[in-house]
């Protein structure tokens, strides 16, 4: 009794142990990619619109990423009707939006595509009326028309009653203009084309862009094609526009398609190689009617979509990319992924650290659910995430589909679809660690290329007297009107080549105030960039004034202490910070003078004052 007693104690510590270790394994290589235990419930919010047969769409963040916005939809009178749902970061309704977070849109016959969130906290959502595109401006707590907004709340573009139009995307640029892009055929073509349309921040036409506020890039303009559909829009840090989708050739075969345009909505002919400025990448049997594109910190061109055989039975994933001048990257190629079951992209996200994130469904004969897959940065499948690089989540029995996603700035990353009980379905991934430690150097001005660079004359826009030596340098203008412009250099070549740079500060320390202040007569303090040195030379020359800069977006500064100023680089503009050598910053106000011949300009410590006062440039970056 006493041997078999110790028998079977020996057995079960055996299994316990093996249980353990088993356990403790399984906590050392717990995968990243699961839903966030911090949302709703389980990582899951389900949201009744009103209806048996309601559905979510797309998902976005306002612009201090402390409220989310869904777009979905619920059954009423002969259609669909769109609904616009505001949550709190944790995914509990924002009842402080409408009243009860939720709120119907009823204007009649519009089929809604997409939505924006403004940096005031407006929302446009984008559809179409008849032939016309249609966007609608809301305040930004509740669900009334903005009045200020095209008439009464509504602007609509009409392309003429032969073109039958429909969207997919909308983007809103650093200057708040509104991009529109879809596709478009006329009644008399057996053709469809690619169009974008630009609207003023008003909602009126943007007459700058190609003369009329839209373009339609003709069929003629891609190799061999018939049918080409416009989904995806993403702006480069210099203001061109990237317009990606799908096309399908004479001979039926599918490619992914892509077009730039200049600032001024025409095509940029030294984008590919055609001369014509778009690309095709053939990839068979591609899926024609959704696609997504991201552009990378390296200005590379990624995008996603789905593929799919004659009998559409086998769906899979499906990347490419581009280099930044749209030739192919080779190194890269086409990425298709089978699972096994039937995969559908439904959006495309990138990370700080360079890692993609496509958000879709993965389906079988019975049953639809939520899927996450996460490549490394040259397009393999990432082991570190899921299994074997894909996460699915099941919320229950039955259909459950994505159909937009979102990465939140702290790198989680919401899903918006539909669950089986037919309700609007948001679910948050922690995508966890990257697998790379984050590096933040702070570097120093260089004393003797930094300093200021004085007008020759007022509004003429020449350099003239420059100072290098002196231990402040000055923003703002003289006694004569003429503008000062400050300049920083930095020697940022010590970040590796193949570092991701996911954030940067620029700080400078006020010394005192001649004048006026010109924070409260000249406007915001701004930003330009140059990856190199102005004018091509790092020390500092009167040429410098007005030596063209890289970046086409103006960032500014804010007060972080009392005597301290901070900025922090938007998105766009961390592609500017220079891994070879040297990376300049011209600072100046938005208002150039303020007519009052007087000298109101500010001091700021240059790198030739005490260590303690000097500028500094902060960059975070990953190495993959």
């Amino acid at each position: 009794m006493n041997a078999n007693n110790s028998f079977f104690k020996n057995r079960i510590s055996l299994a316990l142990a093996i249980l353990l270790a088993l356990l403790a394994s399984t906590g050392a290589l717990a995968a990243d990619g699961i839903l966030d235990s911090g949302f709703g419930t389980g990582g899951v919010v389900i949201t009744d619109l009103g209806s048996t047969a309601d559905a979510g769409s797309r998902a976005a963040l306002s612009p201090d990423g402390g409220k989310i916005w869904g777009l979905g939809s619920t059954a009423g009178g002969a259609g669909r009707v769109p609904v616009i749902v505001r949550y709190n970061s944790d995914g509990s309704l924002d009842t402080g939006y409408d009243a009860d977070g939720q709120f119907v849109i009823g204007v009649d016959n519009f089929f809604v595509c997409d939505f924006a969130i403004q940096s005031d906290g407006k929302v446009i959502v984008v559809g179409t009326t008849g032939h016309n595109i249609t966007l609608l401006r809301y305040l930004a707590d509740s669900g009334t028309l903005d009045t200020t907004f095209g008439t009464n709340g509504i602007a609509v573009r009409s392309f003429g009653i032969d073109f039958q139009t429909s969207c997919k995307d909308i983007l809103l640029q650093p200057d708040q203009k509104i991009l529109v892009t879809g596709s478009e055929v006329t009644g008399y073509s057996n053709h469809t084309d690619f169009f974008v349309a630009r609207f003023n921040t008003d909602g009126s036409s943007d007459e700058t862009f190609v003369g009329n506020g839209f373009n339609i890039i003709d069929w003629s303009d891609f190799p061999a094609s018939q049918f080409n559909y416009g989904q995806a829009l993403a702006v480069q840090p210099d203001g061109k526009i990237i317009v990606a989708g799908v096309m399908q050739d004479y001979e039926g075969d599918g490619q992914f398609s892509f077009a730039r345009l200049n600032t001024d909505g025409r095509l940029d002919t030294s984008f590919g190689t055609n001369g014509k400025g778009t690309v095709t990448v053939a990839v068979p049997q591609v899926y024609l009617f959704r696609s997504f594109v991201a552009l990378q910190s390296d200005g590379k061109i990624l995008a996603a979509s789905t593929t799919t055989n004659a009998l559409d039975t086998n769906r899979n994933l499906v990347l490419t990319r581009l280099n930044s001048n749209g030739t192919a990257d080779t190194a890269f190629g086409v990425v298709t992924t089978d699972f096994g079951n039937q995969e559908v992209a439904k959006g495309l996200a990138l990370q700080k650290d360079g890692k993609i994130v496509v958000a879709g469904n993965s389906s079988t004969d019975t049953a639809t659910h939520f899927m996450v897959v996460r490549y490394t940065t040259g397009g393999q499948l990432d082991s570190t995430f899921g299994a074997s690089g894909k996460v699915v989540s099941d919320f229950g029995t039955g259909a459950e589909s994505i159909e937009g996603a979102a990465m939140q700035p702290d790198g989680k990353l919401l899903a918006v679809g539909t669950s089986n009980n037919n309700d609007m379905a948001l679910a948050r991934y922690s995508l966890g660690t990257t697998g790379a430690t984050p590096t933040v150097k702070t570097f120093a001005s260089l004393a003797s290329s930094d300093g200021w660079v004085l007008e020759t004359g007022e509004i003429t826009n020449v350099g003239g007297t420059r100072n290098a030596s002196a231990t402040t340098f000055n923003v703002g203008d003289n006694a004569k009107d003429r503008q000062y412009r400050g300049f920083l250099s930095f020697q940022t070549m010590s970040i590796p080549d193949n570092a991701f740079v996911t954030s940067v500060q620029v700080k400078i320390k006020r010394q005192g105030i001649v004048g006026v202040n010109p924070f409260t007569t000249h406007g915001n303090l701004l930003l330009e960039i140059r990856q190199g040195a102005f004018n091509n030379n790092a020390a500092l020359e009167a040429a410098d004034f007005s030596a063209p800069a890289n970046s086409a977006i103006l960032d500014s500064f804010a007060p972080l202490t009392s005597t301290w100023y901070a900025l922090n680089l938007s998105g766009p503009n961390l592609a500017f910070v220079n891994k070879l050598g040297f990376t300049q910053f011209r600072l100046r106000f938005a208002l150039d003078d303020n007519d009052d011949m007087n000298a109101d300009y500010v001091k700021f410590f240059s790198g030739n004052s005490t260590v303690a006062n000097w500028p500094q440039l902060i960059v975070t970056w990953y190495v993959p």
